[in-house]
């Protein structure tokens, strides 16, 4: 057995006290601490317990509720667990524009940002579809191979800077190179690339890789960041990014680029200057995606709570009704012998 949070067991340590305080309140003899010692340690506590049993009896139905409700809050773990998986049949890759240009602030709060949210709310909306995670600049960089662990693919996506690429630029072709290599293994019978972009590409020679995933069927949902005006471009300690003349470095946003490669593809463009749901737009780019459902073993162990947890409910209500009115009418006439 494995217990996810055994640290509540120590609750179980304030069940002395509960005890000593029942057996002072409801004892005619004065309980102190080292007469509770003898009652239950000393060779007179048969005798004592004896005398006592007819004064007082100990709430057992609520000390054994107590403890069967601390093990069940330790989560205790056994066995194996048969889960339900949704197991679709298209896969995503996102592939994400890290370049410097994505820090430019002509989209609140920059560029960078808004992709990120619009990757993390996509994929937070996915039950059971594998994606993967693609960066670049220059050169593109597979992040996280496919996986339905949002969490991670989440944590990784946020964690992307384009201070961990040293080299500067954009380059569509490397992008789109390993997009095709990474579903090149991949045996679903539908794949989609989600990009992120503003559009600027300092490579070439990336039209003509298009041809390729028109023939695997590959669509491209493109999603330009920026606005038309354009925007300069800050380091993180504020300061802005010049070229060779000092002269501050302002980069245009260009949809053009991102609206062929999404044409060429039967895919989709949308400019991202105002927030929308990317989930939405798959929807209406996917018919039917045929999701499957599959049960499968988990190794991890099945939660078993509710062992405990019951029978600690049906103790409690017993105690509740057999245990606690004997205490309230021993006080009562207690209370009137003293008066008589």
């Amino acid at each position: 057995m494995n217990l996810m949070s055994p640290q509540l067991l120590l609750g179980l340590l304030f069940l002395p006290l509960i005890l000593f305080l029942f057996y002072r309140k409801n004892v005619q003899a004065k309980a102190t601490f080292s007469h509770l010692f003898k009652v239950f340690f000393s060779p007179k506590g048969i005798e004592l317990k004896k005398q006592e049993k007819k004064q007082a009896s100990l709430p057992w139905l609520f000390l054994a509720s107590s403890i069967l409700f601390f093990i069940a809050l330790s989560r205790p773990q056994w066995g194996k667990s048969e889960v339900e998986l949704l197991e679709s049949n298209i896969d995503y890759l996102v592939a994400l524009d890290v370049s410097k240009s994505m820090l430019a602030e002509d989209i609140v709060p920059t560029r960078l940002d808004r992709a990120k949210l619009l990757a993390t709310n996509f994929i937070s909306k996915l039950h059971g579809e594998r994606v993967g995670l693609l960066a670049f600049t220059k050169n593109a960089f597979i992040e996280a191979p496919l996986s339905t662990d949002y969490e991670l693919l989440e944590e990784i996506l946020t964690e992307l800077s384009p201070n961990d690429f040293p080299n500067e630029g954009t380059n569509f072709a490397a992008m789109l190179d390993e997009a095709l290599q990474f579903f090149s293994s991949n045996e679903k019978a539908k794949n989609m690339l989600i990009l992120l972009s503003d559009g600027e590409d300092h490579g070439g020679g990336w039209q003509q890789k298009l041809a390729e995933f028109k023939k695997e069927s590959i669509q491209v949902l493109s999603i330009g960041i920026g606005a038309s005006h354009g925007a300069v471009i800050r380091n993180p300690n504020g300061s802005l990014y010049r070229d060779y003349k000092g002269q501050p470095i302002v980069t245009i946003f260009n949809p053009a680029s991102l609206e062929f490669i999404a044409r060429s593809t039967g895919g989709v463009y949308i400019q991202a200057d105002k927030y929308f749901d990317i989930s939405t737009v798959v929807e209406g780019m996917i018919k039917n995606p045929g999701y499957t459902k599959r049960k499968e073993k988990m190794k991890t162990h099945a939660e078993k709570y509710t062992y405990f947890l019951l029978p600690a409910i049906v103790l409690a209500l017993a105690s509740f009704l057999f245990e606690f009115p004997l205490y309230e009418n021993r006080e009562v006439k207690l209370g009137s012998k003293d008066k008589s």
